[in-house]
């Protein structure tokens, strides 16, 4: 994906996936008072993914020129 829009759109392609992931995992543990705190943390955990994905992307690319 190239351009602004690419980003956005894994951007909120990874925000979405937090928010799925971290509804599931409260309902798996069956911890309902605390979703939006799993949302969070699962929310800032994909981003964080995401960030160091797209780094060592970048990094493997350079390597291989």
């Amino acid at each position: 994906m190239k351009g602004i829009k690419g980003i956005l759109t894994m951007v909120l392609a990874y925000l979405l996936l937090g928010v799925v992931s971290g509804v599931i995992f409260s309902i798996f543990f069956f911890r309902i008072d605390f979703i939006i705190n799993y949302i969070f943390i699962s929310i800032l955990g994909a981003m964080i993914f995401l960030f160091f994905q797209i780094v060592f992307q970048f990094g493997f690319y350079k390597l291989a020129k």
